[in-house]
């Protein structure tokens, strides 16, 4: 699985015209299940629209005809994941636009298939737990890593690592496990001198708790 933005664009949401009317849209987003679609014109990007812009100024409107605030947020091509949800987060989208390096718009990423990504990465139909560690790049080892968790006798099932920022010291590494009571592992990380950034333990997760879950580690990841 990527973690990179070009490779998470939904392959069914579609853009709004500028010609398309209010109650299209609302079909629209009914049918792909958002709040926001973006707006785009000649391959462009021009805005977002948000079902309360047309439910407040009325359905027979063209999306021209709409005083949209200035809403134009997206990300490029290669953005990493944290930055998606950072954006989607901070912007309260249930969308979010990916254009390329020159600007053009390539499609856009739902909320709900961040949610089933780390569904899919984290295996949360699995009873476990996660752990978040911040590590100086350069003491990064998964076979360590690996080592203590084994010697605990549990087992990493996912694995995430935030290491965009090449000038950072320092990395998010978080990791699924396949044990609920985690409080040795934790003992084990901290006599390695790993910092614990973030714990929690997780049973029979499915797409109706994700949510909580993905807010949860909105938290954890400070964005």
């Amino acid at each position: 699985m990527s973690l990179i933005a070009k490779e998470l664009i939904s392959d069914t949401i579609t853009a709004v015209d500028l010609n398309d009317k209010g109650d299209k849209i609302l079909s629209m987003m009914n049918i792909f299940q958002v709040r926001h679609l973006p707006i785009v014109k000649d391959q462009k990007l021009i805005n977002i629209i948000d079902e309360d812009d047309i439910l407040v100024n009325g359905f027979d409107k063209k999306t021209s005809e709409y005083n949209l605030r200035d809403n134009k947020v997206f990300v490029n091509e290669n953005c990493h994941i944290f930055n998606i949800i950072d954006r989607l987060a901070k912007n309260d989208l249930s969308i979010i636009p990916v254009v390329d390096e020159e600007g053009n718009y390539l499609g856009c990423i739902a909320q709900q298939d961040i949610f089933q990504y780390f569904g899919d990465i984290f295996s949360f139909e699995f009873p476990g737990s996660i752990i978040e560690l911040t590590i100086p790049v350069r003491d990064y080892s998964l076979q360590q890593i690996s080592h203590i968790v084994e010697s605990e006798n549990a087992s990493i099932i996912g694995l995430m690592i935030n290491d965009e920022n090449p000038k950072d010291a320092f990395m998010d590494v978080i990791i699924k496990l396949n044990k609920k009571n985690i409080s040795g592992i934790i003992s084990a990380f901290e006599r390695y001198e790993y910092k614990i950034k973030a714990s929690y333990s997780s049973e029979n997760y499915s797409l109706d708790t994700l949510k909580e879950r993905y807010d949860a580690l909105m938290h954890y990841l400070n964005v």
